[in-house]
């Protein structure tokens, strides 16, 4: 029998718009939600012209996010049709120091309001 690893990796449970969602827009925000508290390194928002739209940057400062659930406001409203990724990184740091992280996609559709 294998022992669980003790440095697993963040696990995102859950993220709005949800992943394969499609939907109607406007898309105001993005929540994260993980497992366990994390420490939020960086998300972007790359639309489907794979235009880069960055919402978070871990950069040292006091503005730096911990925790399991993050809600991040998009600049404007998302309402053009098509396929977006929401490009996400996140650690995790043990009580002895150390550390384990993952980055990951998650994707969602605004659906065109004139397809037939």
């Amino acid at each position: 029998m294998a022992l669980a690893d003790p440095y697993e990796m963040p696990v995102l449970t859950k993220a709005e718009p949800a992943d394969q969602a499609t939907l109607a827009g406007p898309v105001t925000e993005v929540v994260l939600e993980f497992a366990d508290e994390v420490d939020l390194v960086q998300v972007d928002l790359i639309a489907p012209d794979q235009t880069k739209i960055p919402l978070y940057r871990a950069d040292g400062s006091d503005t730096d996010k911990k925790g399991v659930w993050f809600a991040l406001t998009l600049p404007e409203p998302l309402t053009a049709p098509g396929t977006y990724l929401i490009d996400y990184a996140a650690s995790k740091t043990f009580a002895d120091g150390k550390a384990s992280a993952t980055s990951s996609y998650s994707a969602f559709i605004i659906a065109d309001p004139n397809a037939k």
